[in-house]
């Protein structure tokens, strides 16, 4: 009877660990919430490592929050969240909304998004994940939510599901595929946190969820 190899470890190891995607609300947001990238990275490599590995964050445009993580797969993505939501409130961070996703549903999303918004006629730059609606700019972007309060979004969804800076093209069970509107040069700022405040005031019922938001871009970047 051979002995089981180096690779043969490591493919169980592979089959153990599965790649997700952590989107927290709030980090670093203006002046509030802040911790630098090199701090976060410490602390996110203090966990606990055989159920939760650090690999790496997304700064774009800045460190908002974008994390790479593999977990156990006997860990479940709540789990992941109440940890992270312990770690960062160690630091005495307030964050409102951590999304934990694996990275497959995730990709399926951003896939998703891009023909809802063809089905919604709207034409988007796939380079860019934006679109020209006179006289502004806007980008498509995702909607995930917290585990902890997952709903059906579509079900519970205000309709007309739409104002002066966020359009709901769409979405499924997990997420709402939106168009934010960029701001021109000298306006206030449009966030995607803003983003997700508006879209959490069309959500009907009795329990709140929490939300947030990235672009399409973003999500792109940190899946690769």
């Amino acid at each position: 009877m051979s002995l089981p190899s180096a690779a043969d470890d490591e493919g169980v190891n592979s089959q153990r660990s599965k790649k997700i995607l952590a989107f927290v609300r709030g980090l670093n947001i203006f002046d509030k919430n802040r911790i630098l990238k090199k701090d976060l990275v410490s602390l996110l490599k203090s966990l606990d490592a055989s159920n939760l590995r650090y690999v790496n964050i997304v700064c774009r445009p800045v460190n908002s929050g974008n994390l790479v993580l593999t977990k156990h797969s006997n860990v479940t993505n709540a789990e992941v969240e109440k940890i992270l939501i312990r770690a960062l409130q160690s630091k005495f961070l307030h964050i409102k909304a951590i999304a934990v996703e694996d990275a497959e549903t995730v990709s399926e999303s951003l896939g998703k998004s891009y023909q809802c918004a063809r089905k919604s006629c709207v034409k988007v730059n796939p380079a860019t994940w934006s679109a020209r609606i006179e006289p502004y700019d806007w980008s498509l972007g995702i909607v995930f939510q917290s585990v902890s309060t997952e709903v059906n979004l579509l079900d519970q969804l205000v309709t007309p599901a739409e104002n002066a800076v966020v359009k709901v093209l769409g979405g499924d069970q997990r997420h709402l595929f939106i168009l934010k509107k960029e701001n021109r040069k000298r306006e206030p700022r449009i966030s995607w946190g803003h983003a997700s405040g508006v879209v959490e005031s069309m959500i009907r019922g009795s329990q709140p969820v929490l939300l947030t938001s990235r672009s399409c871009g973003v999500v792109e970047a940190t899946l690769t």
